[in-house]
């Protein structure tokens, strides 16, 4: 992990300050759900919207990067065009108001763009188990201004993960 010093440059962090830090944020969890109960649940709730908004970005970027993990969809299971369009606009919306103090590690940042031009693309489709090249084009790029690497057999050849039956929408 990396931590900004008191002149603000960016160093490693050692395990100790790892760990105070970790033993820090848990004293404080512990007193918020002690003292405001009602917060910590209003907070767990946001957190696990902004992680079902991450996960199904990646679930779908995936699948529209992939052509043969993309056909193993479920074509009944299929997102409703309002429903993919939502999440992308969720996502758009944390990439408006996540900040980090060092842009390069901030995915939302790095894949705004991508995610305005697969947005548009996919205003323009009729959702099926085949995406046009347009979008392949552009969900790699998502992908890769993520950090997600391309799979060893490329995406072309990659089927999906190993545990996945396919993508669905998961919103």
């Amino acid at each position: 992990m990396r931590g900004q010093n008191k002149d603000g440059e960016f160093r490693s962090r050692t395990h100790a300050e790892e760990e105070e830090l970790r033993s820090t944020a848990r004293k404080a969890l512990d007193e918020l759900i002690a003292t405001e109960p009602e917060r910590y649940r209003a907070t767990q709730e946001e957190l696990g919207k902004v992680m079902g908004t991450i996960c199904g970005m990646l679930s779908l970027v995936s699948a529209f990067a992939a052509p043969r993990y993309l056909a193993k969809g479920n074509a009944d299971k299929r997102p409703t065009p309002e429903q993919l369009l939502g999440l992308f606009d969720d996502y758009l919306f944390l990439s408006e108001n996540m900040n980090c103090a060092d842009e390069m590690d901030n995915p939302f940042a790095r894949t705004k763009e991508p995610t305005r031009r697969l947005r548009a693309l996919l205003m323009r489709w009729d959702f099926s188990l085949t995406a046009p090249d347009a979008i392949v084009e552009v969900a790699r790029e998502w992908l890769a201004a993520y950090g997600i690497p391309t799979p060893d057999e490329g995406w072309d050849r990659w089927e999906g993960p190993e545990e996945d039956e396919g993508p669905e929408s998961r919103g």
